[in-house]
Parts: C-alpha cells; sequence; structure tokens
C-alpha cells in the first residue's frame, strides 16, 4: 500500500475462524489478531479507535488521514459497517468483522443505521 495516493486492498490478516470467550469485544478480537500477526497499531480516544497499523513486512504505518481528511480504518460487523467504536461493539458466536483502510468514509457504503443516506447528501 502507498500512503498519500493510490492502493489497492490487500489480505493484512487471512480470513479464520477463532473462538473467543462470551461477550468479547471487537477490540478484544482485533487487538489479539494485529498482536498474533506481529502489527503494531495505535489507539486514540482511550483506545476506542484505531487510528493506525504497521503495514506487514515494513516498519511504514498506515493511518486515518494519511490518504486525505476523510481516510482512516473501519471495520465491518456481519457486512454491515458499524455505527459504533470498536471496543464497544460486542460480539456473539458466529460474528464476522472485517477491517478496511478507507480513503473517504462518506464514499463508503453499507452503513447500519441512517448513515447511507448522510454520506449520500453529503457526497451529492
Amino acid at each position: 500500500m502507498e500512503k498519500n495516493g493510490v492502493h489497492s486492498p490487500q489480505v493484512w490478516i487471512a480470513k479464520k475462524t477463532v473462538t473467543i470467550p462470551k461477550d468479547s469485544t471487537v477490540k478484544y478480537l482485533t487487538d489479539k489478531e494485529l498482536i498474533n500477526a506481529g502489527l503494531d497499531y495505535a489507539t486514540k480516544n482511550n483506545g476506542t479507535y484505531i487510528s493506525k497499523i504497521q503495514m506487514p513486512g515494513t516498519s511504514e504505518y498506515l493511518g486515518e488521514f494519511d490518504n486525505g481528511p476523510n481516510s482512516g480504518w473501519m471495520y465491518r460487523h456481519n457486512g454491515k459497517i458499524a455505527d459504533e467504536g470498536y471496543a464497544s461493539r460486542v460480539l456473539k458466536a458466529g460474528d464476522q468483522v472485517k477491517w478496511f483502510y478507507t480513503d473517504d468514509y462518506t464514499k463508503e457504503r453499507g452503513y447500519e443505521g441512517n448513515w447511507d443516506h448522510v454520506n449520500k447528501s453529503k457526497s451529492s
């Protein structure tokens, strides 16, 4: 991935099934998997938001605002972009979590709640 420019999606941690304790959060799962993969990361807002993640095989990081004022890390929970921070979202058996980097969150679709409508209005 290139900072400050076009990048293509890459798989940083392969899709897998994991077992976690009951009532674990997306934060618990994500932090565990990043550590297991040897990827350093930083958080903000008292650990409730991932601000940057180390790019695999490098000492470089990809973080919020690297690719513009609306860029940063987001996650989908069961296919929908979550409407709360990763420290708040409690997981259940069978849930799926997929992290991705966006260059502009206002152009993303598939949000929970009313965010698709809000973003459509902003980008019109």
